[in-house]
């Protein structure tokens, strides 16, 4: 199957897309891939275009229809001069969603290139699912939702790259995840609260800035 995501306004250029046959008003350009057209994807890779869009909606293509794909090693996108539209929908309520439902490893599989959870159900968005994503992409922890951002994973975001601290919920944020960016980088201490500016902090921040 095939889709189309969509902006709130659901607008494209000067048009603005319809339930049913939407015809581009500009000539397709088939040498250029990036010029004039109507974009969509299939199923298989609709997952790398939900970010900042918030619908989300059904493609036919006409019989008398011009396509034009894109391939590359990570995803498709195709293009044509005119398709048909079902009604727009919430991206949480797409039915592609069924297929992860029936095998989640499917949505691990991409867990690599995705790197937000925009559109997910709460069916699917658990803090398993959350946790395996971070295991395999630890630059997905700015988009998990903060009930899932558990002291654990902090640590272990932390740990991993001291980028992510800034997105460590305040409330979380103790001697243990100061000890272990510290660790990492001594130069973080001008970037953490004074009230860490403990001796044992200074003087670990100290020692690895010296190392």
């Amino acid at each position: 199957r095939f889709y189309k995501f969509t902006f709130s306004n659901e607008k494209h250029g000067k048009m603005m897309y319809v339930t049913g046959l939407n015809i581009d008003c500009n000539e397709l350009n088939t040498k250029d891939f990036h010029a004039a057209g109507l974009f969509f994807t299939d199923e298989a890779n609709a997952l790398d275009h939900m970010y900042s869009h918030e619908f989300v909606r059904t493609v036919i293509i006409p019989d008398n229809a011009m396509v034009v794909i894109s391939l590359s090693s990570d995803h498709t996108i195709y293009k044509t001069n005119k398709f048909i539209l079902g009604p727009h929908q919430l991206i949480k309520d797409a039915d592609f969603w069924d297929t992860y439902r029936n095998d989640i490893s499917l949505l691990y599989d991409r867990s690599r290139s995705l790197y937000h959870f925009d559109g997910f159900p709460n069916d699917i968005l658990t803090k398993k699912v959350c946790e395996e994503f971070l295991h395999r992409n630890i630059y997905i922890f700015e988009y998990m939702p903060t009930e899932y951002k558990t002291k654990e994973n902090c640590l272990y975001v932390v740990g991993q790259s001291i980028q992510a601290f800034k997105y460590v919920p305040k409330n979380l944020i103790d001697d243990d995840i100061i000890h272990s960016i510290l660790k990492k980088d001594g130069s973080m201490i001008e970037k953490i609260d004074k009230k860490y500016h403990t001796v044992e902090n200074i003087y670990l921040a100290i020692k690895t800035y010296g190392d």
